[in-house]
């Protein structure tokens, strides 16, 4: 992470306003460029954190197909003799489309830019801080 540093001005009489209001504005301008680049490097953790729980919820899909179909087959097999096999595999597919389908739901984030609204929090309290002791 990137550390900023703003423009430290001491209160002095030399000092003009359009200075003071000139320097606000760079300050400001840095910030955001800063918190801009933060906020889209969240943004890509986040789609790949994203991208790995869709995938392991789209394989758990296919799999509880899978089972369903083997133990539709189960069920049809279970007119004729030896509808066992059928079954025991059906409801073993399931139950590994079950634990991936958990683990695809603890893939996924859980609160989106979480470390963007922390920064910024901070950044506004640094901002009310800075503002408070110039004007004391």
């Amino acid at each position: 992470m990137q550390k900023v540093e703003f423009s430290a001005l001491t209160p002095r009489h030399e000092v003009t306003t359009a200075e003071l209001v000139r320097q606000a504005m760079n300050d400001a301008r840095q910030l955001i460029q800063l918190e801009v680049q933060l906020a889209r490097d969240d943004v890509k953790r986040e789609l790949v954190a994203a991208r790995s729980g869709a995938i392991a919820l789209g394989v758990s899909a296919l799999l509880a197909i899978l089972g369903l179909a083997l133990l539709l087959v189960a069920i049809a097999l279970f007119i004729f003799p030896g509808p066992v096999p059928a079954l025991i595999l059906g409801l073993l597919l399931l139950a590994a489309a079950g634990v991936g389908a958990t683990l695809g739901i603890k893939l996924l984030p859980k609160k989106p830019l979480g470390d963007t609204r922390r920064r910024l929090e901070s950044d506004i309290e640094a901002v009310k801080d800075q503002v408070q002791r110039e004007h004391a």
